[in-house]
């Protein structure tokens, strides 16, 4: 027997395989439809849709299959992900890497095996879509354009499945950048209303809308100040409150 390798860009692909989230109720529904089309059209005994993880090859979908999981390096479809076409063994004890595999001399007893693999949107082998009979057989070109055919469907399937993922996070984040949007007119309401009090409002304007306007260092301009004294305000601010001296001065 001989072990199925890691990818080169086996980083790269789990963090793609986990962004999918094949294990959602709603997408292992999809897998159920197309492996039992699949075993029907063929007229297989075992098809299943699988993951290669980091140390197991996960089912997420099956007929014919009693596990769930099984070891990455002693799987079919460890094999599967690591060539770009349909990996076809027509009988498993002529093939050296699978002839003492567990699922070959124990059950399933595999003796004919198919798997298609499974490319997401980035490029990644994720996982295979296989089929498997416990006696060996040859596919004609028929069977094969039909295996062929629904792999290619299931590929785009999962192709959609990120691009909903990413319409998703376009959602969320307009919907954050609304609610800052929201918060940064009450914002500005607030100081409008503050400072509008002591500040024309052209000036509060190209404070609100010019931050290098609130920089310190001021800028040199000619101007004329203006220096009064009002007659008897010392009096007066001695004898009232200081808010109706400021009311005094307002009108």
């Amino acid at each position: 027997m001989i072990l199925a390798t890691k990818p080169v860009n086996e980083k790269e692909r789990l963090a793609d395989l986990l962004s999918l989230n094949l294990s959602a109720d709603s997408k292992k529904d999809q897998f159920g439809k197309i492996v039992m089309i699949l075993a029907e059209c063929l007229n297989v005994p075992m098809a299943y849709v699988s993951s290669i993880e980091s140390e197991k090859q996960k089912i997420q979908s099956s007929c014919g299959l009693s596990f769930g999981e099984s070891d990455r390096s002693t799987s079919f479809c460890g094999h599967t992900i690591l060539q770009k076409k349909p990996l076809i063994v027509e009988d498993t004890l002529k093939d050296e890497r699978f002839f003492d595999n567990p699922m070959v001399i124990s059950g399933p007893k595999i003796r004919f095996y198919a798997g298609f693999p499974l490319v997401s949107m980035l490029g990644f082998q994720i996982g295979a879509l296989c089929i498997a009979d416990i006696v060996p057989r040859k596919l004609s070109e028929k069977q094969l354009e039909i295996f062929e055919t629904i792999g290619n469907l299931l590929v785009q399937r999962i192709r959609m499945f990120k691009l909903d993922s990413i319409q998703e996070q376009i959602k969320t984040s307009q919907k954050k950048l609304s609610e800052l949007n929201d918060e940064l007119n009450q914002k500005n309401k607030y100081f409008k209303s503050l400072f509008g009090q002591y500040m024309s409002e052209s000036l509060l304007n190209s404070l609100l809308n010019d931050k290098k306007a609130t920089e310190l260092g001021g800028e040199e301009r000619y101007a004329t100040v203006l220096i009064s004294d009002l007659r008897g305000f010392t009096k007066l601010s001695e004898e009232h409150k200081p808010s109706v001296i400021v009311n005094i001065i307002n009108l």
